[in-house]
C-alpha cells in the first residue's frame, strides 16, 4: 500500500497507477534505507486502513468512498496475501498497526543494516509516520521521552552492547528477540 505523492489528492502506486485518496487514510512512511541514511523527512506515503488489525475496515466506504473504491479496485491484491495473520480479518486489513502507530513522536532504526542508527522521527505535516515491517520503533506522545531515548540507543556504551549482538552477514542483523 506504498504510494508516491503526486501533489494535493493524488498518489502513484507501485504499478504506476494514479489515484485519488482522502487524507484521512494516507501517512507518511520511512523505509528501512531511509532510516540507514539518517533520512527523517518521508518523501512516500502509506495508505493505513485500520488503527488496529482488528477493526473493521467497511467504514471507509461512507468516510472515504474514493479510497474505498481504490482498494476495491485491488481486491484481488488483497486476497491473494497468503499470511494466516489476515485470516478470518476485515477485507484490506494490515498488520503491524495499533493505537502505538497514531504516536507522534517516534524513535526508529532499520532492522536490515549492521550499524543501527536511531532516528528520531518527528510528525510529518501534521501527521504521524509510519514504518515498512523492515523497521523497528518506539513510539511516543512527547518530543522530549523521544530525544532522551535517541540520545541513550546511540550512546557509545549502547552501540558497544547492539553490536556485540550483531552477526556480520545476517540478512537481518537487529531483530526483537
Amino acid at each position: 500500500m506504498e504510494l508516491e505523492p503526486r501533489g494535493g489528492d493524488r498518489y502513484c502506486n507501485k504499478q504506476g497507477q494514479e489515484a485519488a485518496l482522502e487524507a484521512d487514510y494516507v501517512y507518511p512512511l520511512l523505509k528501512s534505507t531511509d532510516l540507514s541514511k539518517g533520512r527523517c523527512v518521508p518523501s512516500r506515503s502509506v495508505l493505513v486502513t485500520q488503527r488496529h488489525t482488528s477493526e473493521d475496515t467497511s467504514p471507509i466506504a461512507a468516510s472515504a468512498p474514493l479510497t474505498w473504491s481504490y482498494l476495491n479496485s485491488h481486491q484481488n491484491a488483497f486476497q491473494a496475501r497468503k499470511s494466516s495473520i489476515y485470516s478470518g480479518r476485515s477485507p484490506f486489513a494490515v498488520f503491524g498497526i495499533g493505537e502505538y502507530a497514531f504516536e507522534p513522536w517516534k524513535v526508529a532504526v532499520s532492522a536490515l543494516h549492521h550499524q543501527a542508527r536511531f532516528v528520531l522521527v518527528c510528525p510529518h505535516q501534521g501527521r504521524p509516520v509510519m514504518f515498512d515491517d523492515t523497521c523497528y520503533y518506539l513510539a511516543f506522545a512527547g518530543w522530549e521521552e523521544a530525544d532522551v531515548v535517541a540520545d541513550i540507543l546511540n550512546s557509545p556504551p549502547c552501540r558497544q552492547f547492539l553490536n556485540a549482538l550483531i552477526f556480520p552477514g545476517t540478512k537481518r542483523p537487529l531483530t526483537v528477540e
